[in-house]
């Protein structure tokens, strides 16, 4: 019994490992006809060059998107000027997804993690330590940003309602038993 259990111990071990190993592996997607995705990548770029930089990155809806970009598994782009970021998932811990850059651009050396398509690398962001306060890199000597002032609890405990603000009012939810408010 006792050699079962260790038996059992190690099988679920290695499932878990298995997983993790699964889970952190870079995916790459996979795109039908990549010349149009890259047209189509090149036409979001040349959309944000006439954008003023404040108003960058350019965020895109799968509703929004070139058809061809619309068929691939992604949640949304970002549009910079060098750069078109495919953001495949998104989690409060991380992010993750290709970035297609512009024909001629360097890439940076942090950002290099290429895939088999020319001019395209996979990012992973991780927003998931305690030191987190937006998104980092996880590539190594890249200085934290602090949060802006609005996200700090001394700014949100400065903050109340306004006076014509609706209120519900005390006695809303007292008709509810304890048995409601289990359901």
């Amino acid at each position: 019994m006792k050699t079962f259990i260790i038996l059992m111990v190690g099988v679920a071990s290695l499932a878990v490992a298995f997983v993790f190993w699964l889970h952190m592996t870079p995916k790459e997607l996979i795109f039908a006809d990549f010349t149009r995705v890259k047209a189509d990548a090149v036409a979001l770029m040349a959309r944000a060059e006439k954008e003023d930089p404040s108003e960058l990155p350019i965020i895109l809806r799968q509703k929004e998107l070139p058809e061809s970009l619309r068929s691939l598994p992604i949640m949304y782009v970002e549009v910079q000027k060098d750069h078109v970021r495919l953001v495949e998932f998104r989690c409060p811990d991380y992010t993750e997804g290709e970035k297609i850059w512009k024909d001629g651009v360097a890439i940076p050396a942090d950002e290099n993690h290429p895939t088999s398509y020319p001019n395209v690398t996979h990012f992973f962001v991780d927003t998931s330590g305690p030191d987190s306060f937006q998104k980092k890199e996880t590539q190594p000597n890249q200085a934290l940003v602090p949060p802006p002032a609005s996200v700090t609890p001394a700014a949100d405990a400065s903050v109340t309602p306004a006076a014509d603000a609706p209120v519900a009012p005390a006695a809303a939810a007292a008709h509810l038993s304890s048995e409601d408010i289990r359901r």
